[in-house]
């Protein structure tokens, strides 16, 4: 390792993958969430689970969906609702009609 990227391996920490390779991509996933209630808009998704803590920074995601690279891209938030100072940042970024909340799923 030392020799291909300049770092001592006795520093190097290997992560497992944290999505286990049998969580594929479904056939008909649009038709199965639509049963279920849940729309999608079309194009690219940008996916937020879990809680609205600190450790999540969410600042920090939704400064990224203004970017003019993300323009097009929706921001799809499972679980815990978007605090109201993040919600003043996406109303402040006129992000509004980019942002999905579908609460607990």
């Amino acid at each position: 390792m030392r020799d291909t990227w300049g770092v001592d391996p006795d520093r190097v920490t290997v992560v497992p993958v944290a999505v286990p390779h049998e969580f594929v991509p479904i056939d008909n996933a649009g038709e199965t969430l639509a049963t279920a209630g849940v729309f999608l808009p079309e194009g690219p998704l940008v996916l937020s689970i879990g809680h609205g803590g600190q450790t999540k920074n969410l600042p920090m995601l939704l400064e990224a969906m203004a970017a003019p690279e993300l323009a097009a891209a929706h921001l799809i938030r499972v679980g815990a609702p978007f605090s109201l100072q993040n919600g003043e940042r996406i109303a402040a970024h006129g992000m509004g009609k980019r942002v999905h909340e579908l609460g607990s799923v």
